[in-house]
């Protein structure tokens, strides 16, 4: 391939990343105590989509603000399944690289037991959650 061929279509290649498209799905957890907002990426052809997950503590328990408990690129789609009060399941399908953090513990607070909310990542099709397989 020529170089100038090669800068054109570097060129289109770089302009079709710069039309993002941001989904944000919200879920809280059964209880009601959290709640997770899973923000996609999406810039479309050439490019690979990227997504992250905040946590929520919906009673200020671990802190005031929004925590990042899922970073990833290059998977689809990404969705949140809460399992329990207290734990969920990031899906990213097929991600060639994340982060995630797997465990955060509630402060201790006056008349409550200390506990965590833990985070599972699941991008392959091996494992089974509640009775369903995902990433197929």
């Amino acid at each position: 391939m020529n170089s100038g061929l090669g800068a054109i279509l570097a060129v289109l290649v770089l302009a079709s990343c710069r039309s993002t498209e941001v989904t944000r799905t919200r879920s809280v957890a059964p209880g009601g105590d959290y709640a997770a907002t899973a923000t996609l990426k999406d810039c479309g052809a050439g490019c690979s989509p990227s997504g992250y997950v905040t946590l929520h503590d919906l009673k200020n328990r671990i802190g005031e603000g929004d925590i990042k408990v899922f970073d990833g690129n290059s998977g689809w789609p990404l969705e949140v399944l809460w399992t329990g009060p207290a734990s969920m399941v990031v899906i990213f399908c097929d991600a060639n690289h994340y982060e995630a953090k797997s465990r955060l513990s509630e402060s201790m607070v006056e008349g409550t037991r200390r506990r965590s909310v833990t985070v599972t990542v699941v991008t392959t099709r091996e494992p089974v959650i509640g009775g369903k397989r995902y990433c197929q």
